[in-house]
């Protein structure tokens, strides 16, 4: 193999975590999938291939053109939804793309609607955002009223969905997102009130979603939940994830207390230890900060402490630990013979959820897809 690490992706278990997201929704509540960020790490082609024929996924999600461009050019025909903004350079390869775009301001309204207009084009697909309290992208109720005279018969544009973000969706029963539903609520009676076609209708994300029925509306957009469960659960609660990242022990070493590892003498043994290096590092996306916390790999069933990462290698702490070179390394996820450690129970440890992991994954680790 001509790869250092692979990640290896259960299809079958992504296929059944989408049976259980459907089972909480209703019938006439769709899903839009976030493929964003190579589907958190996932692989954006082969996840947008599988769900490309699925009736209850409306929409795909994506974040960056380069995104949109490469599921088109790979056949996907599925509407496609930036969910960020864009600049005026990267407009035209949406449009010639059929895109949807996204109307978070003031400003991207008017550039958009100023260049369909100059290319003589009627009703295309946009999406509208409405900041609720995330303060990243939308309009703020204040900000509709003074803008809502531009999407008011504005013949170049067609709003396909008019859409908040939650600030903390995963919380349950969050006072904060109850108040963020009653703003988008506002928005939509504005709007209505102005005769302003807003489309569907979306709020929850994945951990919304799983809580919050009464804001289900017309969609949901679900991401995280695809391949791992809520972060905020007991780990024993939460359901196992879809990936699992696997190394090999390249090479064992002794050495004695006061010795040094690592550049620069970074590091000092204040122990006798045995360490072992298996040959990949954050230039293969395991970007962790050892000198902050403590995080664990598993070898043999046992959890052996990561002590330094380097650009291509890592040390581990085998110190008590039966190994020899070239047996296994479970970064996270399920190891050969059953043994398992959640990309949660890692990433919870720098007060993240897991698919910060799996995104950091980067393009020299192999992703293999199994049933």
């Amino acid at each position: 193999m001509k790869h250092n690490s692979v990640f290896k992706i259960n299809v079958n278990q992504i296929k059944e975590n989408f049976q259980h997201i459907l089972s909480n929704l209703g019938r006439e509540t769709n899903v839009i999938l976030v493929l964003k960020s190579n589907a958190y790490g996932h692989g954006l082609l082969k996840i947008a291939e599988l769900f490309e024929k699925e009736k209850r996924v409306t929409h795909l999600g994506i974040a960056q053109p380069l995104e949109a461009i490469e599921l088109r050019q790979y056949g996907i025909n599925k509407d496609i939804m930036l969910l960020c903004g864009i600049d005026p350079s990267q407009l035209e390869l949406m449009v010639e793309n059929n895109i949807q775009l996204l109307i978070h301001s003031d400003e991207s309204l008017r550039m958009i609607t100023q260049y369909l207009k100059e290319k003589d084009i009627k009703d295309y697909p946009v999406n509208l955002k409405i900041n609720t309290g995330l303060n990243r992208l939308g309009f703020t109720i204040n900000e509709l009223k003074e803008t809502i005279h531009l999407l008011s018969n504005n013949p170049h544009i067609k709003i396909q969905s008019t859409y908040t973000h939650f600030k903390d969706g995963a919380a349950q029963y969050s006072e904060v997102t109850y108040h963020q539903k009653e703003l988008y609520d506002e928005a939509i009676l504005l709007l209505e009130k102005h005769k302003v076609d807003y489309g569907f209708k979306h709020l929850c994300d994945s951990g919304a979603s799983e809580w919050f029925k009464e804001a289900h509306y017309d969609a949901v957009r679900v991401g995280r939940a695809l391949y791992m469960d809520n972060p905020l659960k007991p780990e024993k609660e939460r359901y196992h994830d879809v990936g699992t990242w696997l190394a090999k022990l390249i090479s064992i070493r002794e050495i004695k207390k006061g010795d040094s590892y690592g550049y620069g003498h970074a590091k000092i043994a204040d122990k006798n230890m045995t360490i072992g290096i298996i040959n990949i590092g954050y230039g293969d996306g395991l970007l962790i900060l050892e000198d902050q916390i403590e995080i664990y790999v598993l070898v043999n069933n046992k959890k052996a402490k990561i002590l330094s990462v380097a650009m291509d290698q890592t040390y581990l702490d085998l110190t008590g630990i039966s190994a020899k070179p070239y047996d296994e390394v479970t970064i996270f996820g399920t190891s050969s013979t059953g043994a398992y450690m959640s990309s949660n129970e890692i990433s919870k440890q720098f007060g993240d959820e897991g698919c910060t992991l799996t995104t950091y994954i980067s393009k020299r680790v192999k992703r293999e897809y199994i049933l």
